[in-house]
């Protein structure tokens, strides 16, 4: 706790700015948010920390449903201009490996512009994959490169903020601020599923931290307690699809480790899949009071979301190599919504399936280039067994969540950041290995 005192202490000024950023942003709108953000990149120029705290609160705030915080998704485009503008004055707007997310982008523009419905957004959702890369792994990237300790810092501090400020309004029952959806705990986020899948990505990114920072106990303990918030955060949003990545993460984190690992957790999982095969999963949980947490009578429809697939594939099998361009699945789900009577179920608002909405919207070629720039950073991975678990797990997610077709969503900007981060690493990695062998070269004269 001394730790998060001192950090607190030490980062005031740029949690002050974010206060007022949000607090004219819910009074005044996003024009008004948007000038004192202009104002706070302005003095607070060159402070690497409070441009990554600012980027992760407009992205993290982004995905919030109500009306009254619409301004975040707004902010969104602000600050990535300014970023933008910023790296193209140092001339660093084509540099490996945004180039491939470049082609991803170039790509989802072209089909934006011959095929889709709603041209407009779908070019902007398809540049925001280049945009979003570019500062996350040329300008954050580059920042933890240079100090890595500042922006663990500012990533640890503002998830101890984020998580633990909305658990505190789920006990003590804050009225001006709505912590639940349809029952659920969503946090700040003011969406459970959503919350979810931000613990999904940032879990894993704590999880190597721990290894960077090695034995420094404050850190480290830090850290844990951050993961303890997320997961009791995961817990109270009863999302069983994070919950089920976080299973497979920490399996798979484990047992990768050696060969003795890797057979008991072939066999524990073998034992699982025995066991839930074996019993009536639907009267013990009702034993235990535990249906209505683990919504069991939808189950074996996934919340309604097969019923939404069966009819997706059917139009993908129209253009499945190309696509119509993004935001299709969701153009095609309204437009199919509307021909429903009666009352309309939850889950024909979306797709709930990122390789289904990514086939939708660019084909197999456009999923395939984004495929092969995920397997391209993983190579680039410095701790190959963590980067195999967190990419496990988040391939799982998009399963049931449509969140590799958003491309500036909470929860794109993550990945990413997991992937420069640990590239970060890889590069740095090289660099002394490379110093080490030419200190150990004879000198020519």
């Amino acid at each position: 706790m001394e730790y998060l005192y001192q950090a607190i202490v030490g980062q005031k000024k740029e949690y002050l700015w974010l206060i007022l950023i949000g607090i004219t942003g819910f009074f005044g709108g996003f024009i008004l948010a948007s000038l004192v953000l202009l104002l706070a990149m302005h003095f607070q120029s060159g402070n690497d920390r409070f441009r990554l705290l600012l980027f992760l609160l407009i992205f993290w705030m982004s995905d919030q449903v109500s009306q009254q915080f619409a301004y975040w998704k707004i902010l969104r485009f602000v600050i990535l201009g300014i970023f933008f503008v910023s790296l193209f004055r140092k001339h660093l707007i084509f540099i490996s490996p945004t180039n491939r997310l470049l082609v991803l982008s170039v790509y989802s523009c072209v089909l934006a512009l011959l095929y889709s419905p709603v041209f407009f957004d779908s070019f902007l959702r398809g540049l925001g994959y280049w945009l979003v890369g570019l500062v996350v792994f040329v300008e954050i990237g580059g920042w933890y490169r240079n100090d890595r300790w500042r922006i663990i810092d500012a990533i640890l501090l503002f998830g101890h903020l984020f998580f633990g400020f909305g658990i505190l309004v789920k006990i003590f029952g804050f009225s001006f601020f709505n912590v639940e959806m349809a029952g659920r705990f969503s946090g700040l986020m003011g969406n459970p599923n959503g919350l979810g899948l931000l613990s999904v990505m940032l879990l894993p990114l704590l999880d190597y931290f721990i290894t960077v920072v090695n034995d420094d106990k404050p850190y480290v303990r830090a850290l844990r307690l951050l993961q303890v918030l997320i997961l009791i955060s995961v817990v109270l949003s009863g999302s069983r699809s994070a919950l089920a990545c976080i299973f497979i993460y920490v399996m798979l984190s484990w047992g990768l480790k050696n060969s003795l690992r890797m057979i008991l957790t072939g066999g524990i999982t073998f034992l699982l899949f025995y066991f839930f095969n074996s019993f009536n999963w639907t009267e013990i949980l009702n034993t235990y009071g535990l249906t209505e947490y683990a919504r069991v009578d939808s189950l074996e429809t996934a919340s309604g979301r097969s019923e939404v697939w069966k009819i997706v594939w059917t139009e993908i099998q129209k253009s499945p190599w190309i696509g119509k361009g993004m935001l299709y699945d969701i153009h095609f789900i309204g437009e199919y919504r509307r021909t429903l009577t009666g009352v309309v179920a939850r889950h024909w608002s979306g797709v709930w399936n990122s390789y289904l909405s990514m086939l939708m919207d660019v084909g197999f070629i456009g999923l395939g280039l984004y495929l092969w720039f995920i397997f391209k950073c993983f190579l680039r991975s410095a701790n190959k067994r963590l980067a195999l678990a967190f990419l496990c797990a988040t391939l799982f997610l998009g399963i049931t969540e449509s969140w590799m077709a958003a491309s500036m969503n909470a929860f794109t900007p993550m990945f990413f950041l997991y992937w420069a981060i640990q590239g970060a690493d890889r590069e740095r990695q090289e660099e002394e290995d490379l110093n080490e062998r030419s200190g150990k070269s004879p000198i020519s004269v």
